[in-house]
């Protein structure tokens, strides 16, 4: 044993743990109710005890060196072993769980967030309720009271009496039928230009500002904000059955364009050289619920459940949080 040993504990471990599975210091940090100083200390602390770098920077990513792959299952056994020593008969079992949850989202937000956790969810939990409530209508204040389990959406300025959990972040891009002519205009010239774009109207999705903080934009292609608009709706997945008779346009987050394209028959346009922002949806959750079992058990699956549908998907293209 090295004359560091003593200065490893159970709470480093489980850091470490958390940041080889996230590669993300703001996700872990949020995971286990870091600040982001707080992480960053963890980090010099443990390669400290170690005596070398245990993650390179890549970006926003965290990778694991050579030497923390080599520790990571050392660790883990380490984990395991401790926690077995507190291990009680009433540990949480999502299968035997009989309550409701409220989660505030879109329609557009149950397709590209929550979507592929419904069916684990309730594989795993049986007897739960899931009640989904239109975001616009909902507040910080039915979040604190316990009225809203979870929001599920891009929000800005975020509360600090509550928590988020950053799921993905993928670019924005162009829906249109099946035939329209800017596919044939993209094939000829491998890209589309603004003007080419907007020479044709668009479908837009008029959202109201959701509780008292939003990051979704009306047009969050900045550069088609001149484009003319020919259909309004308040609903996103509406709007996609209407392309299939006109020759609207329709922009929507890259990874539920993509879903919407296998059902219906609609074309995919990268926007690449246009986009200007890009979609982050997140978890929000009020501080008094993140020690609570169901409530941790809930964001993981959805965050664990979202995240692989999206890396095997091989034609959608996302950052890594």
């Amino acid at each position: 044993m090295t004359d560091n040993s003593d200065k490893l504990d159970f709470a480093l471990i489980r850091f470490l743990l958390t940041l080889v599975q996230t590669q993300s210091m703001q996700q872990t940090a949020n995971l286990l109710n870091l600040s982001q100083s707080g992480a960053s200390r963890k980090l010099a602390k443990a390669s400290e005890i170690f005596g070398t770098e245990l993650f390179i920077r890549s970006g926003f990513r965290m990778i694991p060196s050579a030497k923390m792959n080599e520790l990571h299952p050392k660790l883990e056994v380490l984990l395991k072993q401790h926690e077995s020593l507190f291990a009680s008969t009433n540990a949480f079992k999502p299968a035997s769980m009989n309550r409701i949850f409220n989660i505030a989202t879109m329609d557009h937000g149950i397709l590209a967030i929550l979507g592929p956790a419904i069916g684990p969810l309730l594989r795993e939990a049986p007897n739960i309720q899931i009640n989904f409530i239109e975001s616009k209508s909902t507040s910080w204040s039915q979040l604190r009271h316990g009225e809203v389990d979870i929001l599920a959406y891009p929000y800005a300025n975020i509360p600090s009496d509550c928590d988020s959990l950053p799921l993905y972040k993928c670019d924005y891009a162009l829906i249109v039928r099946h035939g329209h002519p800017l596919e044939k205009r993209l094939q000829d010239h491998g890209t589309l230009t603004v003007e080419d774009v907007i020479s044709y109207p668009r479908i837009s999705i008029t959202v109201n500002r959701h509780t008292e903080n939003s990051d979704y934009e009306l047009s969050p292609i900045n550069a088609l904000d001149n484009q003319r608009t020919a259909i309004t709706l308040p609903y996103f997945l509406a709007a996609p059955m209407l392309l299939t008779d006109t020759d609207c346009t329709l922009q929507m987050p890259l990874v539920s364009a993509q879903m919407l394209s296998k059902m219906l028959p609609v074309s995919v346009l990268p926007t690449a050289d246009m986009n200007k922002t890009q979609f982050e949806p997140r978890l929000v959750w009020h501080r008094s619920q993140g020690t609570d079992p169901s409530h941790q058990w809930l964001r993981a699956m959805i965050a664990l459940h979202v995240r692989d549908f999206i890396k095997n998907q091989s034609d959608i293209v996302t950052n890594k949080v």
